[in-house]
């Protein structure tokens, strides 16, 4: 059984998504307990689309909150453009070498 030393292991890296939803600052908060144990790092993605003019000042505002306790329980901000949202996180993703994605339920039903 082969030993790999510390040069060749993989640093965690969490993604977790923001958003206006209720229930984001609990996945946020998740994301930064796994990225802590796991000794990782921790990134916090907003993707802007056309959806932000439609939103509401409270959803604008749990937005905000969303984004400030990410930002305060360490994590990156990465704000990108786009409406195609599984293409950009997947991109984000690969771009910044991520090993794990927190992502909460949608309210949206599909048709």
């Amino acid at each position: 059984m082969a030993v790999s030393n510390d040069s060749e292991r993989t640093t965690e890296h969490i993604l977790v998504c923001l958003s206006s939803s209720p229930s984001n600052a609990r996945i946020v908060r998740t994301a930064a307990r796994m990225a802590h144990a796991f000794g990782g790092s921790f990134t916090a993605l907003f993707i802007q689309s056309t959806r932000i003019e439609r939103m509401s000042p409270e959803d604008r505002k749990r937005l905000h909150n969303s984004t400030e306790l990410a930002r305060s329980l360490g994590a990156d901000i990465v704000t990108v453009s786009g409406e195609d949202i599984p293409f950009q996180i997947a991109e984000v993703a690969r771009l910044c070498n991520v090993t794990k994605v927190v992502l909460g339920r949608s309210n949206s039903r599909r048709q």
